[in-house]
């Protein structure tokens, strides 16, 4: 639901409520909510997925740059970049390796040759990279292309986002992980995969 479908939805019940306010609520909730949601360690397994896709940041394409656990789908960390092939992704694997207070023995990614770089100077040598993933073999990415396949329809629902620093993203990461069920996780979120309880009080 877009923020012009809520807002039309508010004016259905009486309520007038302009777009951008709406706009306006979901950045400061996002970022307030992730503040302290970033604070927590998640329990996730040792296999780490990432990958990357392209968004529209004020008009422009981008590329996202994200990781998740495997075993619990958790989304972990994300950066955002103007490039995709000269982008260096030290900066999300310091984000991830903070995010699970440990080392990943396992690290699968696509062919990029920035994650064989990155895997070499943040991980090190415990951690052993899996690359050029083939969609046949049991190795495949596909966990992270349905994460990319969720990052995408948010982001059309807001039509791009409006700048590169935007809360939104914050926003949509807190909607994956405790808000959106999976069919794989036994119809639990990623949060509660991860033994991640959030009372709300």
């Amino acid at each position: 639901m877009s923020v012009r479908d809520i807002e039309n939805h508010y004016e259905m019940l009486g309520i007038t409520v302009d777009h951008s306010t709406i706009y306006d609520w979901i950045c400061k909730y996002s970022t307030m909510v992730s503040k302290y949601l970033n604070e927590i360690v998640p329990r996730t397994g040792n296999w780490i997925r990432a990958d990357e896709v392209w968004i529209k940041v004020a008009g422009e394409q981008k590329y996202l740059f994200a990781s998740m656990d495997d075993d619990t789908r958790y989304w972990l960390a994300s950066d955002l970049a103007d490039t995709k092939f000269q982008h260096n992704a030290d900066n999300l694997l310091e984000l991830t390796k903070k995010a699970i207070g440990k080392n990943p023995t396992q690290f699968i990614t696509d062919g990029l040759p920035a994650y064989q770089k990155a895997s070499k100077k943040v991980f090190g040598k415990s951690t052993h990279h899996t690359r050029h993933i083939h969609i046949q073999r049991d190795m495949n990415n596909n966990k992270m292309e349905r994460l990319n396949g969720e990052i995408r329809d948010r982001e059309k629902v807001f039509r791009g986002l409006k700048k590169i620093d935007t809360p939104i993203l914050d926003g949509m990461k807190v909607y994956y992980n405790f808000t959106k069920k999976h069919g794989a996780l036994k119809g639990k979120t990623p949060s509660e995969s991860a033994m991640i309880k959030v009372d709300g009080k």
